[in-house]
């Protein structure tokens, strides 16, 4: 229940972490790191019974050097 916020640590250039959400019967809203590039529009909601797939690149050692892509399930 609630929203679901994705942090992160240990920046690591070269560092690639894909996380997949899968969410229950309600809509779930998300929060990520501001400084975070999106590849795509910046996810707000996991809409209902949706499945996602986050997949975050870091080109350097901080939080601003990560690029994130998103897709979820129609």
């Amino acid at each position: 229940s609630g929203a679901v916020t994705v942090t992160g640590s240990n920046y690591r250039a070269g560092a690639i972490k894909t996380i997949v959400l899968t969410n229950g019967p309600s809509d779930k809203a998300l929060a990520f790191p501001a400084s975070w590039i999106f590849l795509n529009a910046r996810p707000t909601t996991l809409l209902s019974s949706k499945t996602a797939v986050l997949t975050v690149t870091s080109l350097g050692t901080t939080e601003g050097a990560c690029l994130a892509g998103w897709a979820s399930s129609a």
